[in-house]
């Protein structure tokens, strides 16, 4: 009898493990596409030649990092995460410093730490081969 219950339980117990990594997928999965759209909105409000908001500029190079590090990011491979979130937001800061007519130097407050985190993690699991 004992046997049975903990079976019972074990299975129910695999059961909610595999639901949490079913809704962790799909999360991963929202988040990513979410990280799409706000690229795209933010790459079409950069070339559209009209006047950008500084505010924007404040809010999507963040947005994008955070989304890019939640939807992409893994812990098997930290370093690699770090990196592409890294190169997309130094790729997103050289495009907004060249198409925005005035970003001021909040933008550096803004990407600055960003750098500076994600540079860190990417010295710091940086594999010795």
């Amino acid at each position: 009898m004992i046997s049975i219950e903990m079976r019972g339980e074990a299975k129910a117990s695999k059961n909610s493990i595999s639901t949490v990594k079913f809704i962790g997928k799909v999360m991963r999965r929202k988040i990513q596409i979410i990280f799409f759209i706000v690229l795209v909105l933010y790459v079409g409000v950069l070339s559209s030649g009209f006047y950008v908001s500084v505010y924007i500029t404040y809010t999507a190079i963040p947005t994008l990092a955070i989304l890019g590090l939640l939807g992409f990011g893994s812990f098997k491979s930290i370093h690699k995460s770090a990196s592409i979130v890294f190169w997309l937001s130094l790729i997103l800061t050289i495009a907004t410093v060249f198409t925005v007519s005035y970003v001021g130097a909040y933008l550096v407050y803004i990407v600055v730490p960003i750098f500076l985190t994600l540079g860190l993690i990417m010295i710091v699991t940086k594999s010795k081969n």
